[in-house]
């Protein structure tokens, strides 16, 4: 990557850290053109803070990129932001990383499926939502199966 280029993304990287809703909004629109060589810089601001709204803008930015990228193999920082980031209790935080999970596809979906069975409603409600968009006909039987399971709540249920 081009020296200017690297140091142009490293300056949009941090403004995902603003507290300017504009300039992160805008940061990670142009950050997201940058594709996967954002991921390491973008995975190591998630990895350094605890700022709830720093996570979002971090996994929103993932949930563009992802949108633009097919992927063979899932890169590990990846999966290392997606399985701290599905520990999170932060209503934001939940429904951005099952957005990016929904962008995912086939790498997003055993996430999907465990998110499901959480206790938390909704990371459950918004995982059933996010499979049953999924084109997948696999899924459906997986989605049956949920509304058949009494020890589940109706809201849930009622996503399948």
């Amino acid at each position: 990557m081009h020296r200017l280029t690297f140091f142009s993304m490293n300056i949009l990287i941090g403004n995902l850290q603003a507290k300017d809703i504009e300039l992160r909004r805008k940061s990670v629109l142009a950050v997201a053109n940058f594709g996967m060589k954002a991921l390491l810089p973008i995975a190591n601001i998630y990895n350094s803070t605890d700022n709830e709204m720093t996570k979002t803008s971090c996994l929103k930015t993932l949930v563009k990129i992802a949108s633009k990228s097919h992927f063979d193999k899932c890169p590990n920082e990846l999966t290392d932001i997606i399985e701290q980031a599905i520990q999170e209790e932060s209503p934001q935080v939940i429904l951005t990383v099952i957005s990016l999970l929904r962008q995912m596809d086939r790498f997003g979906i055993p996430y999907l499926k465990k998110l499901c069975m959480d206790n938390n409603i909704l990371k459950a409600r918004a995982a059933v939502t996010a499979i049953s968009e999924c084109k997948d006909p696999s899924l459906s039987t997986f989605l049956s199966e949920l509304v058949k399971d009494e020890s589940k709540d109706d809201l849930i249920k009622q996503a399948a």
